[in-house]
């Protein structure tokens, strides 16, 4: 029987920041893939660029190749102090921050038509939980700004609209790598038990 696949994703860099984290972070988690691959779990790593025009057929390309069965984005929050867990995208961006091509949207909806918020689809209080008995200091989000991360959330969620794919985002502080990866690892790990459930209609609160 195939077990489940998880794609987790970082960013590249962007103005603000010429080396994201979240990117080095996809590397780190090597040793993550090989775990879990003992445990039956096909773990996919990919960066992702932060490109308003790009971020769509980037997702339904790797959505089509991978056939993940969740999806994790990492993304960086360099003005956060804490892991931020976030329960909702909105359908909304903002037309002052350029992406790394130097270019800013002229639609400030994600999908017109589409609903101003979309629910994440991952038990988002359990997974706070995990961190802070860890040590990590975390805690929810209902804000995911208006730039390509809350972006990608959204685009993520629309896609997994009607599947049982769980879809989540997770804003990470600037913090040390090793810590970051270790905190990454608790997340994916204790993402596992959801995997063999149903998915409900919104699991953001546990």
């Amino acid at each position: 029987m195939k077990g489940p696949v998880i794609l987790v994703t970082g960013f590249g860099a962007f103005p603000g920041a010429r080396q994201n984290p979240t990117a080095l972070l996809m590397h780190q988690l090597a040793a993550v893939e090989r775990r879990l691959a003992r445990l039956g779990v096909k773990l996919e790593r990919r960066v992702l660029p932060v490109v308003y025009d790009e971020i769509g057929p980037k997702l339904k390309g790797l959505i089509a190749d991978v056939a993940p069965d969740a999806i994790l984005h990492f993304g960086l929050a360099g003005r956060r102090r804490a892991i931020s867990i976030e329960t909702r995208a909105v359908n909304y961006m903002g037309v002052l921050h350029p992406d790394a091509a130097g270019r800013r949207v002229k639609n400030r909806s994600v999908l017109p038509e589409e609903p101003f918020a979309r629910p994440a689809r991952i038990p988002a209080r359990q997974l706070d939980a995990v961190l802070r008995r860890a040590g990590v200091r975390s805690g929810l989000s209902n804000d995911a700004g208006d730039y390509v991360c809350n972006q990608t959330f959204y685009l993520s969620l629309a896609m997994a609209e009607g599947t049982n794919r769980r879809a989540g985002f997770i804003h990470v502080p600037k913090m040390p790598p090793l810590v970051l990866a270790r905190t990454a690892t608790l997340l994916i790990m204790a993402l596992l038990p959801a995997l063999r459930q149903p998915l409900k209609t919104s699991c953001a609160g546990g």
